[in-house]
């Protein structure tokens, strides 16, 4: 089997050139580009209309409703994940409230290498809480294809796992969904985005 042509190589930093990307956004593709090579080298990419899909613009608003009285375990299969951290265990990551209660959920996305207490204190300041792992488990679970765009960090609770705090993150390519536990006191790089909630009032 032939390899790629030179022509068809600068064919593809014509189209990245076209988009005119920052430097931050080239970086973040960077990271992409060979986890898509070897997903097309593996034949595992989907039909190019699916792989469109995932690009498509979000949902204006996303409202989650939990339902508390859940174990955990539950509400992790629920998220039908490829792959999950053996690490996320009701002991260390605990469901502490009852009932069902909805909540209105925000993606915010910094666009900068960041960390996780000024994270917080964006979202805080936006007048939303930092979403924990129950909500982020929830928004797994009912926006699936979100966390393929790009991972999803849920700051609003941690657990010492394997001697570090940890926290939840949704990953993901095209190819699957991941959840996964990541070191809080870590840099976040640019590409991350990370929940962030708000209860809706019973009346509403």
């Amino acid at each position: 089997m032939s390899t790629a042509t030179s022509s068809q190589a600068k064919h593809c930093l014509t189209l990245i050139d076209h988009k005119q990307l920052t430097v931050s956004e080239m970086e973040t593709l960077l990271l992409y580009l060979p986890h898509l090579a070897r997903g097309v080298k593996a034949g595992i990419i989907p039909p190019i209309n699916d792989f469109r899909d995932l690009f498509c613009s979000s949902p204006s608003e996303y409202i989650t409703e939990i339902d508390l009285g859940q174990p955990l375990r539950t509400m992790i299969v629920a998220g039908k994940y490829d792959w999950e951290s053996d690490g996320i265990t009701e002991d260390k990551f605990p469901v502490s409230d009852v009932g069902k209660k909805r909540f209105r959920n925000k993606l915010f996305h910094f666009n900068r290498d960041i960390s996780s207490e000024d994270v917080i204190a964006e979202i805080v300041k936006a007048g939303f809480a930092p979403g924990d792992h129950i909500h982020g488990l929830a928004f797994g679970a009912t926006f699936p294809r979100e966390q393929q765009k790009l991972p999803i960090g849920c700051l609003g609770s941690c657990a010492h796992v394997r001697g570090s705090r940890r926290v939840v993150g949704l990953y993901g390519y095209a190819s699957g969904r991941f959840l996964r536990l990541r070191v809080e006191g870590d840099i976040w790089h640019s590409f991350w985005r990370f929940l962030g909630v708000q209860e809706i009032p019973e009346d509403c």
